[in-house]
């Protein structure tokens, strides 16, 4: 087994073995461009705060009443792994694909699309440098659209490409704002104040 070593890069394969280590068992080890990135530290939990975990499985529980219904495609968790380019490999929180890019029948492997709507709930641990590279990632593989919740401040913000600049645009939601899945998931709505409502319950014990 090799020593970890956060300063050099990885190969996909390397990461695999890394991830499956016991050490990272119940945490979140991703691929960006060879670079490791682990969630959690020797000063933070091993997983997930409570507010991102609850708030994390609310919106699977939203994108599952929509989608599965409607036979739209998959809805992924925090261990569904999206693998594009020979070292990068991305987990969202919460992640939506197609059907028509879900990938094989038989559900062996990752994805190997990146999710049409990737949902990323902000840990206060994480660096700015992280949030915006893992975006660019998610949006310049096929990512219609990215969700970053940020539970603190109780806002979301929105990011997509501008289709003549391919920019990135960014709209900002508050808790008394609606979302709609736009391009991504055309139809969907997501009341604000309602679920935040319903993470402070959760919280709360009520």
């Amino acid at each position: 087994m090799q020593t970890l070593d956060l300063t050099r890069t990885y190969t996909y394969e390397e990461y695999v073995e890394i991830s499956a280590r016991p050490e990272f068992d119940g945490r979140k080890v991703e691929l960006l461009d060879g670079e490791l990135i682990i969630e959690g530290g020797s000063d933070d939990v091993a997983g997930s705060s409570r507010i991102n975990t609850i708030l994390a499985m609310l919106l699977g529980a939203y994108l599952i009443a929509y989608v599965y219904p409607r036979r739209l495609g998959a809805v992924s968790g925090a261990d569904g792994e999206h693998k594009y380019g020979p070292r990068t490999s991305l987990i969202p929180d919460v992640g939506f694909t197609r059907k028509e890019r879900v990938g094989t029948p038989t559900g062996e492997g990752p994805f190997y699309k990146a999710p049409d709507l990737a949902i990323e709930v902000i840990s206060a641990s994480e660096s700015l440098s992280n949030i915006r590279r893992k975006t660019a990632a998610y949006l310049g593989n096929g990512s219609r659209a990215v969700w970053r919740f940020y539970p603190e401040m109780r806002t979301v913000e929105v990011i997509t490409l501008e289709a003549d600049t391919n920019s990135q645009k960014t709209v900002t939601f508050g808790r008394a704002d609606v979302l709609n899945g736009g391009e991504a998931l055309p139809g969907f709505t997501l009341n604000l104040n309602e679920l935040w409502a319903q993470v402070d319950a959760a919280l709360s014990g009520e």
